[in-house]
């Protein structure tokens, strides 16, 4: 597979680190206040959180 970069398009930034590299760089992750989605409701909210914990 290969792909073509668009000329406005930013280079792609992918880094892969042993496990030990990777836990130095790891941050935590912020507070739940912080990433609040104001607006949706508890379903909306447990649809989109499913939706990121397959990751």
């Amino acid at each position: 597979m290969t792909s073509v970069q668009q000329p406005n398009e930013p280079e792609p930034r992918v880094s892969v680190h042993d496990p030990e590299e990777a836990l130095r760089r790891a941050r935590p992750l912020p507070a739940p206040e912080d990433i609040e989605i104001e607006g949706l409701t508890t379903e909306e909210w447990d649809t989109f959180y499913q939706a990121i914990s397959r990751a």
